[in-house]
Formats: C-alpha cells, sequence, structure tokens
C-alpha cells in the first residue's frame, strides 16, 4: 500500500520547485526585456532608413521631372502664340511651396511625382532661362529645378527632428 505523508518534510520539496519556478519566470522576463530593446531599436532603424531613403529617392525624381517639363516648354504654344510658356504661375523663375499635381508645369509635374510624401513639407525653386515673348528659347540654356524637402523622422530617436533633403535638375533646352 501506497502511505502518502502531509508532513511537513514532504511539501518542502514541493515549495522549493515552486520558487524555482517563480524565479525562473523572473529570469525570462529580465532577459526578454533586455533583448526586446536592441532588436525593436534595429527594427524601427531599418523602417526609418527605408522612409529616408525612399523620400530622397521621390524628392530627386521629382526634381528631374520637373527640369525635363521644363526642357520642353521653351517653345510658344500654338493656343498662345505671343506669350511664352515660361511666363506662366508654376513656369517662371521663383520658389513655389505646396505643389499641386499639374502636367502642364513644372511646378505641377514636380507635385505628380512626390508620390505619399506630405506636399506641405516642400519647396520647388524654379529657374528658367531668359526668354522672349513669342519667339522660341535658343537651344543649350539651363533649366534648374530644386526640390527642398523637410524631412521628418517617423520614428522618435534621441537625436530627431526635422531636417533639409535636397534634389536638384539641371537640363539644357532643346
Amino acid at each position: 500500500m501506497l502511505w502518502i505523508s502531509f508532513s511537513r518534510r514532504a511539501s518542502q520539496p514541493l515549495q522549493q520547485s515552486r520558487l524555482a519556478s517563480r524565479c525562473g519566470r523572473a529570469q525570462t522576463l529580465v532577459e526578454f526585456a533586455l533583448a526586446v530593446v536592441p532588436f525593436l531599436t534595429l527594427v524601427f532603424g531599418v523602417i526609418e532608413f527605408g522612409w529616408a531613403v525612399y523620400s530622397y529617392n521621390t524628392i530627386n525624381s521629382a526634381a528631374n521631372e520637373g527640369a525635363r517639363r521644363g526642357m520642353v516648354l521653351n517653345r510658344p504654344l500654338p493656343s498662345n502664340p505671343t506669350g511664352h510658356p515660361y511666363a506662366e504661375v508654376g513656369n517662371s523663375d521663383g520658389s513655389y511651396t505646396n505643389p499641386s499635381c499639374d502636367f502642364s508645369t513644372i511646378v505641377g509635374t514636380v507635385g505628380c511625382t512626390l508620390g505619399v510624401l506630405p506636399r506641405a513639407r516642400v519647396e520647388v525653386i524654379v529657374d528658367v532661362p531668359p526668354f522672349q515673348p513669342g519667339q522660341s528659347v535658343p537651344p543649350y540654356n539651363n533649366v534648374s529645378v530644386e526640390v527642398r524637402y523637410a524631412y521628418q523622422p517617423i520614428v522618435v530617436f534621441p537625436i530627431s527632428g526635422a531636417f533639409t533633403m535636397t534634389g536638384k535638375a539641371v537640363t539644357q533646352t532643346q
């Protein structure tokens, strides 16, 4: 016959086993807390770096598209033979903020190619060659488009804060 004793001696190994189990769980929790911080920092750092590269490539592409649009706008339009496309708002020299999407202008072309970047943080600086109303601009004159984007990190790190990314493209008229 099996005899079970409920004496103090018999319950001591059970109490020690429970205590060891609690200590093991606490140790696991501490190790997890120490390991998860560097892991999440690495994951969010990769996400932030990817977003920064995307933003930089997007503003450079937008500057290239704007300069390409400015390159072909060097002739008067048939609909307005006495004017010149460079005289229109969005095509003339100057600085423009918050560009909207309109493929008929240099600044609008930049606005259309910004993708998901917030347009409110974008500034476009256009420099076109001098022109005479009703006449074509001679070939080989520079058209310059500079896009400035106030980059705001999406993840807060100790050294966070907005900084400006710049994309610039220079082409020549045809």
